[in-house]
């Protein structure tokens, strides 16, 4: 925790301030998740990331 100060503008966020972030995986309302998906059998598709920022329920849903 004691690098952070060595940041140049970096600051510590009260538990309000923390409590008032929003934030998501990229831009845009739904982020990059936004092209993420499941298949039938519950993996998770699209690019890379995706298998970081979503899951899958591990069944046959089709």
């Amino acid at each position: 925790m004691k690098k952070l100060s060595l940041i140049s503008g970096a600051v510590t966020l009260n538990s309000k301030q923390q409590k008032d972030v929003l934030g998501g995986a990229g831009g845009g309302p739904d982020g990059e998740a936004m092209v993420c998906g499941c298949d039938c059998a519950g993996n998770v598709t699209g690019p890379s990331y995706c298998s970081f920022i979503i899951s899958c329920p591990q069944i046959y849903t089709c």
